[in-house]
Order: C-alpha cells, then structure tokens, then sequence
C-alpha cells in the first residue's frame, strides 16, 4: 500500500478529532439525563453518605496533625540542642587556641 500524504494524514487527524468530540457530547448527555432520572430520595442519602465519610476524614486528618504536630517540636528541640552544643564547642576551641 502506498503511504499516506500529508493532506490524508490531516484529514485523519481531523476525523479522529471529530469521533472524540461527538463521543463526548453524546456521553455528556447520557450522564444528564441519567441525573435527572435519579430521585431526591437517593441524592439525599447520597449526601448524609458523602457528610459521614467528610467526618471521618476530618478526624483522621486533625489526629496526623496532632502527630506531625509532635514530631516537628521534638525534632525541632533536638536541632536547637545540637546546634546550641556545636556553637558552644566552637567558642570554647576559640578560647583554648588564644590561651596556648
């Protein structure tokens, strides 16, 4: 088979563009009037579902908070320690060299 031209490869390309875009559309309209098909009955109890699981979320968050929380103020008390010991190591090498 012959290979195609640059025009035919645009052409398929176009075509491609077109099959994507009415897919789309027809899909767009298919979760619309399944929307609408839906009662109030399971919308709300779709929500106290949706409220209950935000609930849990929230407090599962608000505890790793509370662990982060503590880790930061440990590993910061840790890294005031280190670096106030290296300061005073420091200075006190700087005062044993100007005593020799």
């Amino acid at each position: 088979m012959p290979k195609k031209t640059k025009k035919e490869k645009i052409i398929a390309q176009y075509r491609k563009r077109l099959k994507l875009l009415q897919q789309a559309q027809f899909t767009k309209s298919d979760q619309i009037d399944k929307a609408s098909s839906f009662s109030k009955e399971t919308l709300t109890i779709a929500e106290k579902k949706n409220k209950i699981t935000d609930a849990k979320e929230i407090t599962i968050e608000n505890e790793e908070n509370k662990d982060i929380k503590i880790y930061f103020f440990q590993d910061l008390k840790k890294s005031i320690f280190l670096s106030f010991l290296i300061i005073v190591l420091e200075i006190s090498l700087y005062f044993v060299r100007i005593i020799k």
